[in-house]
């Protein structure tokens, strides 16, 4: 899933002025289909996984399922101006549920698969640490295992029905945001420990005090994406060239967000 993020970043920035292919988005994400994005509290990780809800349902054409303990009453305000570039049913493919507490979640999820118009190609589920505050390791072990194993479930079965087996919708990928504090304590580690065994692939978003001469300044985040070892860069499938890796997300006082690719895809380097 981390090409779709990547394929998110490219997509908003306008990079080469091309729309992301899903062909290209296909072959980088369903590789490692479970994203761990982390980063402090405010640095952009709603809007990056709403960009990235909207892409899969507008672009792939998926059902995606929006997790979250806040109701998102409209688009964050990084994203309003996309609306010109939304067709008119690019959010209705989009399903928001907004559990309270752990044990809804725990329900949430493990009722995914019973009503089958409604079963997505995407589960996001953004500040799973605000389910796991007074619910432990346990509750992160617990849920972590359940969305990968619903997600597995509900890949089996888009592959039993699918004319295409390896078609961007024949596969059921997850994506989990969890804010760390801006010190790390022994909690936090330890939820770290337990929620990284299911997700082997983190987008990362950090503070960056460098800002491109011109730009006015704002809050500034590189985004970046640790994959576990052994996995190699995918390549772009138009170029041939290997996927940016790194981006910078900048905030103005507006609210406007801009995204920039901090190495260009045609590059080669990591």
């Amino acid at each position: 899933m981390a090409g779709l993020l990547r394929g998110a970043l490219r997509w908003y920035s306008g990079v080469e002025h091309a729309e992301v292919s899903t062909d290209s988005l296909s072959l980088i994400g369903d590789r490692l289909p479970y994203c761990l994005v982390l980063g402090e509290h405010a640095c952009g990780k709603t809007s990056l996984l709403f960009l990235a809800a909207i892409l899969a349902a507008a672009e792939e054409g998926k059902r995606v399922l929006f997790i979250s303990r806040s109701p998102i009453q409209t688009l964050p305000a990084p994203l309003v101006g996309l609306r010109a570039r939304l067709g008119p049913l690019s959010l209705k493919k989009i399903q928001f549920l907004y559990p309270r507490s752990s044990d809804e979640l725990l329900q949430v999820v493990a009722s995914v698969h019973e009503n089958e118009k409604l079963v997505p190609s995407l589960i996001i589920v953004d500040g799973l640490n605000e389910y796991a505050a007074t619910s432990g390791h346990h509750f992160v072990a617990h849920v972590s295992a359940l969305l990968v194993d619903t997600a597995a479930f509900l890949t089996e079965r888009f592959s039993a029905i699918s004319k295409n087996p390896e078609g961007v919708n024949s596969k059921c990928s997850v994506i989990v945001s969890l804010t760390l504090p801006s010190c790390t304590d022994d909690e936090t580690e330890g939820s770290l420990n337990v929620i990284e065994r299911y997700f082997p692939v983190r987008c990362w978003l950090e503070k960056d005090t460098y800002s491109p001469e011109g730009v006015v300044e704002g809050q500034n985040f590189r985004v970046y994406f640790s994959e576990e070892s052994g996995i190699e860069p995918q390549q772009d499938s138009a170029s041939g060239s290997q996927e940016t890796k790194e981006w910078k997300v900048m905030f103005r006082e507006s609210g406007e967000m801009t995204v920039l690719p901090l190495r260009p895809s045609n590059s080669g380097t990591m």
